[in-house]
């Protein structure tokens, strides 16, 4: 009874799917890890801080430590990326 209330709860059909990905996400690519936008709204103070904590490196010296903490999926990571890039 359980093993079929769970088969119940992680079976998908293709049209629930199909709805999943092209009803919500219009474009899935730019979820993928290697994509780092063109821009980051709202992120400006950010983004500054974080270059300056990195900017040493350029003179091939230590950076200064720094933390980018944050709730999964608010922009970290990708935050990260911009700057370096």
């Amino acid at each position: 009874m359980k093993s079929e209330s769970l088969k119940s709860i992680y079976s998908f059909s293709s049209h629930k799917i199909h709805w999943m990905i092209n009803g919500i996400i219009a474009d899935p690519e730019v979820l993928e890890e290697e994509i780092i936008p063109e821009s980051i709204p709202c992120r400006e103070a950010q983004k500054k801080e974080l270059a300056f904590c990195l900017s040493p490196a350029e003179e091939e010296m230590k950076p200064l430590d720094c933390l980018c903490h944050g709730k999964p999926g608010t922009g970290k990571t990708v935050l990260i990326k911009y700057v370096l890039q």
